[in-house]
């Protein structure tokens, strides 16, 4: 990779970390819990761009097949 692109992506997850280790997880599930619509509503405009970005940038046919291809595999496999 290119130096520069590896030192924004160090970079990058540093912040996420540093942003990460602020968050309590209690109030984080608080939150969730007490601001029920404000939540799903989060969720949902996630959601939403995750299906632009699908639309927007489809993924390659070959991939798809592949990806299918390998749920399939994972459904047949036992799981012990």
């Amino acid at each position: 990779m290119d130096s520069t692109f590896v030192a924004l992506n160090n970079k990058m997850r540093e912040l996420a970390i540093k942003r990460q280790k602020r968050s309590n997880i209690l109030k984080i599930t608080l939150w969730a819990l007490y601001r029920k619509s404000e939540f799903k509503s989060l969720i949902e405009g996630i959601s939403s761009l995750i299906d632009n970005i699908e639309k927007i940038f489809p993924a390659p046919q070959a991939q798809v097949t592949l990806v299918r291809q390998e749920a399939t595999e994972l459904r047949e496999e036992p799981w012990n």
